[in-house]
């Protein structure tokens, strides 16, 4: 026999489905919950004697807490209080300051940085310019003709160049520009051998002037090239070079490039060593600096 009311049966059944649902879902914990009182037990049971206790529980553990609360703030301001107390009254019975003992203090104290003033005038943070540079040995018939030096300039002496001497701010240096790069930039190294420190068979060779000097600006990269000429007939022997270059006062400092630092130039008629270490015998800047030199010998092929 069919149902007669399939729409009242089709909601109890939905309404049973729901109180399943809810007896099922999990607990949420409220304030109300930590307190004891749960909301599900207020929707099942209806008591309104029951949920007036549990409303009174929740109310009686918010008070409780809040008393816990306004106690544990008192001790803590008497805590407070008490260490303040302690803190005078110790300082009422501190020694009073020796007015002597205080003007010996501040006197070592002027005294120090005087003297570590007076000790380190001469000390600066140094080096400001970077130089990467490679060299070029040239050679003629006889031997030795002389050490092409390629320096590439950091990027900030190349901006300082570049404002000074780049005039019509093309980006690049035009013949009479490089002229002034040379007198101004460039010249005043002749009185430290231009940076470059040369011995044959161990004994000083004297830079006095160079040759072809040119500088480039390109990409604001600044390169300076420039020709040292050094004679040295070839034997039979070895003759032994070393060209160490550096700025005995370190405020440049010079590194040899990591690729392709040395080449040669019509060295075919020689035989040739090379090697690039630090120069054990040359200390610089308070002698903590050791620079690095290009050690070569070479002599006729047999």
């Amino acid at each position: 026999m069919g149902c007669r009311f399939p729409a009242l049966v089709s909601e109890r059944v939905r309404n049973q489905r729901l109180v399943s649902a809810k007896l099922k879902e999990p607990r949420r914990m409220t304030n109300a919950t930590q307190c004891g009182f749960n909301r599900n037990d207020f929707d099942r049971r209806g008591s309104l004697c029951y949920n007036f206790v549990r409303v009174l529980q929740c109310i009686g553990c918010a008070f409780t807490r809040e008393q816990v609360r306004i106690q544990c703030k008192r001790k803590a301001m008497s805590v407070m209080d008490e260490t303040v107390k302690i803190r005078k009254r110790h300082k009422r019975k501190a020694a009073p300051k020796n007015a002597c003992h205080s003007l010996l203090v501040w006197l070592g104290c002027c005294l120090f940085v005087g003297v570590q003033t007076f000790c380190l005038s001469d000390v600066e943070a140094h080096p400001h310019v970077f130089i990467v540079q490679r060299l070029n040995i040239v050679f003629d018939e006889k031997g030795l003709a002389g050490i092409k030096v390629h320096w590439k300039m950091d990027d900030m002496f190349a901006s300082m160049i570049a404002e000074d001497h780049d005039r019509n701010r093309n980006g690049i240096l035009e013949p009479d520009e490089v002229r002034s790069v040379k007198e101004n930039a460039f010249a005043y190294i002749s009185e430290f051998s231009y940076f470059t420190f040369i011995k044959i068979d161990g004994k000083p060779f004297q830079v006095k002037f160079i040759r072809n000097f040119n500088a480039t600006l390109n990409d604001k990269r600044l390169v300076y090239e420039f020709l040292i000429p050094c004679h040295v007939s070839a034997t039979d022997g070895f003759k032994k070079i070393s060209v160490a270059t550096y700025d005995p006062s370190y405020y440049t400092a010079i590194y040899f490039a990591k690729h392709d630092s040395v080449s040669l130039t019509s060295a075919d008629a020689f035989e040739l060593n090379t090697a690039i270490r630090e120069d054990p015998n040359t200390k610089i800047y308070f002698d903590m600096i050791h620079p690095w030199a290009l050690f070569m010998e070479f002599r006729k092929k047999a």
